[in-house]
Formats: structure tokens, C-alpha cells, sequence
């Protein structure tokens, strides 16, 4: 009989029985021959990796079966999609086209990073308490490198870039399907509602621990940015409670003002989303993406999901930078990066598509 050692941390199982039971626990190979130690994620930890884990699944299935399971197909598909929207971007010399290249290069080293990450053949969980912040930094260098055009003389910060990719995708079109998609909402004869905007087909509704299919992108997308509209309205309502009135321990919101404060919170894009779950790594519950998976191997599938939507959202705001900057800068900076850093395949996969497109 296998002996078992219970501890509140978790439990010591013979490696026999632990291979009878890999989808309950998270373990690692420890020095006592084959035993091994199995730790069971926290519910809770382990609700949240999955619920984000699914959302960002859900994108990545989707850019793959639209734009190209390969790196390089899926760049160009999303590039030539992105330029044919591009055509009302009229293109203009600025005096800061050395800020531009400077956060491109950031957010094109941070998309490296997290393609060594989710590569690494010596991947482990707590990778993850990284990779939502770089996945966040490569898209954000890429705003920050078009704010001189969308925002010039603004202060570039999170809160900015998230801005100008509404102005993209809300008032401009410049960006194609699934970023032109975009999430409002409020209340309406009290109760909260929500407002898909240029989705393909109405959203159906949908559990946030069902696994998503590349046919119900639009159930799983809609929660997605469902449920992010509900975190910034959130922090603003939290801010107003925290400063009742004298005398009260607490502030009310009246229903008119929590629907005022859900519409202007909206609309929310994939960028806002994206955002949420690098400050949910970096100020949140770290636990959601380290301690909430059952196994490495999850964990980089989670890592690896992230890179698929992380690098075709830069590819589609690398295309929009160039319609309003030329590609002078964006191939500068892909060849120095490349001299510096030799054989990387997201600068690889880049400089064969603008060389055969010059």
C-alpha cells in the first residue's frame, strides 16, 4: 500500500500513485527516489488562472485560425490587414521620431523576452509572474511609439496608451477584427448591461470556466471584455466609497451614477483587457498565474497563448506606425536589433516580411 503523508501545504504520494492523479495536483520530482511532492492550487487561485487562461486562449485560437498558425504567415496576415485600414493615416514628419524609435525598441525587446519565456524548454510556474507584464510592455512601447502622432505633447503613461488605442479603434478604424471589437455598458431599469460593439455576431452567454472553441470566440471575447469594463468601473466606485460623507462609514452610489460612471469607464478594447492582467501581476494576486496552475507545462501553454496574442497586436500597431511614420523606422530598428541580438525569430520573422515588401 502506497503510504501517504498528509501536510497542510499538501501531500507526499508514491510517484505510482501520483501518475494515477496528474490532473489534481501540481508536482514536483524532489531528491527521495521516486517520491514526489504534489500541491494541490488553492481554489480560488486556481479559478482565476483558469478564467484568464481561457480568455487569452480564446484570442490566440482565434488569431491563429484567422491570420495563420505559423509566425510568419500570422505577422503578414495581421500587417495586411491592419494596412488596408490605413489609408486615411496621412503620414508626417516629427521632430521626436527619436522618442518613436526608442519605446519601439522597448516594446519589440519585451516581445523577444516573452518569446524566450514562453520557449524555454526549462519553463517552471512562477515564468508567469512575468510574462502578463511583458506581454503588457511590448504592446505599450508600440503606443507610446504613436503617441507623438495620436496625442503629441501628452503625457504618455498606461492610462494613455489605453486611450489612444480606443481612439484607434473607436473613432479612427484603423485596427482589424478581433481588435475593432470593443465592450460599453450600464444599467438600464436597474439592472447592469452590456453592449458589444462591432462584434461578428451577437455574443452568446457564457461560462468563464468553459473551455473556449474557436466558435464561440465571440461568447468567451465578450466576457473578456465584459468583466474588464466591470474592474475599471469598479476602481472608480471603490475611490468614491473610500470618501464618505462626514458621519457615514460609507458612500452610497445612487443607480443613475454607477450608470454614468460604467459608461464613461467604456468602451474597453483587448488593449484595456491586457492591461488588467498586467496589473493583476503586478498589484493583484500573483497567485492567479503562479500558484493557480496545476503543472509547468499548463503554465507555458498559458505563456505561449500570450505570445500569439501579444506578438499580432504589435504586428497590427507596427503597421499603423508605419502608415503614419514610413518604415525608415520600424526596419532601423528591427536591423539593430537583430545586429545586437542575432538570431531572434520575432525580429527575424519581421525583417523577411519588410525586405520582400520594400
Amino acid at each position: 500500500m502506497a503510504a501517504v503523508h498528509a501536510a497542510a501545504v499538501g501531500v507526499l504520494v508514491r510517484g505510482d500513485v501520483a501518475d494515477a492523479v496528474p490532473q489534481l495536483a501540481r508536482a514536483c520530482q524532489v531528491s527521495c527516489g521516486r517520491h514526489m511532492q504534489l500541491f494541490f492550487p488553492p481554489e480560488g487561485a486556481r479559478k482565476s488562472f483558469l478564467t484568464f487562461h481561457h480568455y487569452i486562449r480564446n484570442v490566440a485560437q482565434f488569431l491563429e485560425a484567422e491570420y495563420g498558425r505559423e509566425p510568419a504567415e500570422r505577422y503578414g496576415s495581421v500587417y495586411a490587414a491592419t494596412s488596408e485600414l490605413t489609408d486615411s493615416v496621412q503620414g508626417r514628419r516629427i521632430l521626436e521620431l527619436g522618442i518613436v524609435r526608442r519605446y519601439l525598441k522597448a516594446g519589440l525587446t519585451n516581445l523577444v523576452c516573452l518569446q524566450r519565456e514562453a520557449d524555454a524548454d526549462d519553463f517552471f510556474e512562477e515564468k508567469n509572474a512575468w510574462t502578463p507584464v511583458q506581454g503588457w510592455y511590448a504592446v505599450h512601447g508600440l503606443m507610446c511609439a504613436l503617441a507623438s502622432y495620436l496625442s503629441p505633447g501628452r503625457k504618455v503613461d498606461h492610462a494613455r496608451s489605453c486611450s489612444n488605442a480606443r481612439q484607434l479603434i473607436c473613432d479612427r478604424g484603423l485596427l482589424p477584427y478581433p481588435w475593432s471589437a470593443s465592450m460599453e455598458g450600464g444599467f438600464e431599469d436597474g439592472k447592469r448591461v452590456d453592449t458589444p460593439i462591432n462584434f461578428r455576431r451577437d455574443p452568446d452567454p457564457v461560462n468563464n470556466l468553459s473551455a473556449p472553441t474557436v466558435k464561440g470566440f465571440e461568447d468567451s471575447y465578450a466576457l473578456f471584455l465584459a468583466t474588464t469594463l466591470d474592474k475599471r468601473a469598479e476602481r472608480i466606485m471603490n475611490a468614491i466609497r473610500s470618501k464618505p460623507e462626514k458621519g457615514r462609514t460609507r458612500r452610497n452610489i445612487s443607480t443613475p451614477r454607477k450608470d454614468e460612471i460604467y459608461r464613461n469607464a467604456g468602451p474597453v478594447t483587448l488593449f484595456d483587457a491586457l492591461y488588467r492582467l498586467r496589473i493583476r501581476a503586478n498589484y493583484g494576486d500573483l497567485d492567479t498565474f503562479v500558484e493557480g496552475c496545476e503543472s509547468a507545462s499548463e503554465a507555458q501553454a498559458f505563456a505561449r497563448a500570450l505570445h500569439v496574442v501579444t506578438d499580432a497586436t504589435v504586428a497590427a500597431l507596427e503597421s499603423v506606425l508605419v502608415a503614419y511614420a514610413g518604415a525608415g523606422p520600424l526596419e532601423s530598428t528591427l536591423e539593430a536589433m537583430q545586429r545586437r541580438m542575432g538570431d531572434e525569430s520575432a525580429i527575424e520573422v519581421r525583417l523577411a516580411f519588410h525586405q520582400i515588401h520594400q
